[in-house]
């Protein structure tokens, strides 16, 4: 290891240690969660003090774009109706509660540029022009059904409106189901209390059990929700929306805090870049992500449901650590054609079995025989080559950015000698090297730092080459819309610069 890369090991074993000890994550700021939060603030006002809801109004009204809705307009129209819709059922509440002026003027006029927005193209929010977002076949019919309601019945954006909910039928009666049967004491699953907002009450059969972070399923947006809904706002979830609304100075994060995941994902990442790290991160991590592991495996973050991404993530991170853990713990996810990130989920993960098969790959070389690891590799390994597009590249569920599903998939795929996953791994950098923008960067909308560094650690580029000049951050992780989570993006960044990928 070269001493430029010495001293990128460096530096990373210091911010994973520093994410050991960090209170909570480093996310820019959702519009959706933040329009959520104040919108149950006014239902519940001890939820926040009056100046970071002041504050909060302040950051969303500023975040919306010229042609009125949320999100960077290079990205598709889908990917910006969640917070748009949010924003905009935020703001209808708000009208009804008359803020003082000059606020009232303001918020008015940036409610009717959000509906004009909306009601432009009824048929740009149908179902078929969303992308996969957590939650997203309920998050979307329940805003749509609340703006429907808020508008006077002679708005000019209410007939759009309507045949937006129109287009979402079948997706408002599967909504009404889920919260009938909340309403009549059914259990709802772990990973459906991350969106516990699109129900219209507490579940009848919830314990609001305070955590130590005091979140809901590390969602501000559920907590706010439960909180209000209670009729008495924990001190830990009104303490945990202060918190987190004040590191943003006035937004709120789609999840946090998720350290299990930021921690165990870096972990990997240098590990893949040929890092050797200090011997004190590995005595100071190991045990703090060994000790994330349950029955079920675990989740990103300790108010959040298991799930066999974030357990094998975690698995891969020890092993690289070396200090390796059972990965029987992801027999539980495993299905005859591939390995399902959650119970019930809508649609597989390409990145999570390419974790998954991570993880498996590391075992085996370790000297395991196991029969669920010979043929959990070749359950994974399989679903990979059968789902890569023609081109060369995989799509996922997690990321906006087929970059990262291609670089998860060949960085997997690497580890299995067999001819058909070689030739996979070479169709994927002749797509790199096809798909290079004309500034030298590479990335979906625009040239960015995280999927550059990405397709060099498809292609292999040569060490010590020099990343672009691209802009800064992008939000190209998927939750319940697009977040980025900046100590991973910017460590991948800082690697990348070093040239250390293999």
């Amino acid at each position: 290891m070269t001493a430029l890369l010495a001293d990128v090991a460096g530096e990373v074993g210091r911010r994973l240690l520093a994410i050991r000890h960090a209170p909570t994550s480093d996310l820019g700021p959702s519009w959706y969660d933040t329009a959520q939060v104040l919108r149950f603030r006014l239902r519940e006002p001890r939820l926040l003090p009056d100046d970071l809801a002041y504050a909060g109004l302040v950051s969303l009204l500023e975040a919306q774009q010229p042609d009125g809705g949320w999100g960077p307009p290079e990205m598709s129209r889908g990917y910006r109706t969640v917070p748009t819709l949010a924003a905009a059922t935020m703001l209808c509440a708000l009208g009804t509660a008359q803020p003082p002026e000059p606020m009232r003027t303001r918020a008015a006029t940036a409610t009717r540029a959000a509906l004009t927005y909306l009601a432009a193209d009824p048929h740009a929010l149908a179902p078929a022009a969303l992308p996969d977002l957590i939650a997203v076949e309920f998050t979307v019919p329940a805003l749509l059904e609340s703006l429907v309601r808020a508008l006077a019945p002679d708005d000019a954006a209410l007939p759009g409106v309507r045949v937006a909910l129109s287009l979402h039928r079948d997706g408002l009666r599967a909504l009404h189901r889920h919260r009938a049967a909340a309403a009549s004491g059914a259990r709802l699953p772990a990973a459906a209390h991350y969106s516990l907002e699109v129900l219209d009450g507490l579940p009848a059969a919830f314990a609001a059990r305070p955590l130590a972070d005091g979140s809901l399923a590390c969602s501000p947006a559920a907590t706010a929700a439960a909180a209000a809904w209670s009729g008495r706002p924990s001190p830990a979830a009104a303490g945990y929306l202060t918190a987190e609304g004040r590191r943003l100075g006035g937004a709120w994060p789609t999840v946090a805090p998720v350290t299990v995941f930021e921690a165990a994902h870096l972990a990997g990442v240098a590990d893949r870049a040929g890092l050797t790290l200090p011997a004190a991160v590995s005595a100071g991590l190991g045990p703090w992500l060994a000790a994330q592991l349950g029955e079920a495996g675990c989740g990103a973050g300790p108010a959040l449901a298991p799930d066999s991404d974030d357990t094998a993530i975690v698995l891969v991170a020890l092993q690289a650590l070396g200090r390796p853990a059972d990965v029987r713990l992801l027999a539980p996810y495993e299905h005859p054609t591939h390995f399902a990130t959650f119970p019930g989920e809508r649609s597989v993960s390409s990145s999570t079995n390419a974790h998954v098969l991570e993880a498996l790959c590391g075992a085996r070389d370790a000297g395991s025989r196991d029969a669920f690891i010979r043929r959990g590799i070749a359950v994974a390994g399989t679903y990979l080559l059968d789902v890569q597009h023609p081109d060369g590249h995989w799509d996922d569920k997690w990321h906006a950015s087929p970059y990262y599903a291609t670089a998860s998939a060949v960085a997997a795929l690497r580890r299995l000698p067999d001819p058909r996953s070689r030739a996979a791994v070479a169709r994927a950098a002749d797509w790199v090297r096809g798909t290079r923008r004309s500034d030298g960067a590479w990335g979906r909308w625009r040239g960015t730092r995280e999927e550059t560094a990405y397709a060099w650690q498809i292609s292999g580029a040569a060490a010590g080459a020099r990343l672009p000049e691209t802009p800064g951050g992008a939000a190209l992780w998927h939750a319940k819309e697009l977040y980025e989570p900046r100590r991973i993006t910017g460590t991948l960044a800082l690697i990348a610069t070093a040239g250390g990928h293999r």
